[in-house]
């Protein structure tokens, strides 16, 4: 969502939409895909031990295998736990859209972004994780939620009566995942492209043909 409010998804207003339907598709197929194939990896181990006996808790148990799961330890609003994502997810975005900006690394050691990325999004998940799971992202969170309702049910979805934060938590990391991508790419618009020369593309091309006629003289 962050690309798609800069626009980085297409040309246009159009293809930029497109893009990211595209890219949100491949990224919530992936994950469903990812749940399947751990299942497919453990099935023997998580089925020998929840045929042992099944019941509602259980199935929450087993769901959240696949999916973040709020604290049982408080009762916390559901507002606060969607805040916790948006906070956590901005923050994720924010890093992203930084190390991706050529602007921001130019001369700089290559390759790093990936490391500095998956950095934000463990010390993201250490210190936003405790409230409400840290998914930071929707497809982490809702396409193996899909999945796991498959497997153990609907308590995926509606949660068990015994976690006090778990019913229907699951709009809440999807949601914020949405809301803290839009706070960053806003954030990242106003406070960091926006101080850029405007005429930086301009004088750059500018000065490439003026070296170009000077080589043809």
């Amino acid at each position: 969502m962050a690309h798609f409010i800069l626009g980085k998804m297409g040309t246009g207003f159009l293809s930029n939409v497109i893009g990211t339907v595209v890219y949100l598709a491949a990224q919530f197929l992936g994950m469903f895909v990812a749940a399947a194939m751990s299942y497919w990896v453990y099935s023997v181990t998580e089925n020998a031990a929840y045929q042992s006996s099944s019941s509602p808790a259980k199935d929450y148990a087993f769901s959240c295998l696949y999916s973040t799961c709020p604290t049982s330890a408080q009762k916390n609003a559901q507002f606060t736990l969607l805040i916790d994502q948006i906070i956590g997810s901005a923050i994720l975005a924010a890093t992203v859209l930084a190390v991706t900006d050529k602007r921001n690394n130019d001369g700089g050691p290559r390759g790093m972004a990936p490391l500095i990325i998956g950095l934000s999004a463990t010390t993201v998940g250490l210190s936003y994780g405790v409230n409400a799971g840290g998914a930071i992202n929707a497809a982490r969170d809702f396409a193996p939620r899909c999945f796991a309702s498959i497997i153990y049910g609907k308590t995926a979805f509606t949660g068990y009566a015994g976690n006090v934060n778990s019913d229907y938590f699951f709009w809440v990391p999807l949601l914020g995942s949405f809301l803290g991508g839009c706070v960053a790419g806003i954030i990242y618009l106003f406070y960091v492209l926006a101080h850029w020369p405007e005429d930086e593309n301009k004088q750059q091309k500018e000065r490439k043909v003026t070296i170009e006629d000077a080589a043809d003289l």
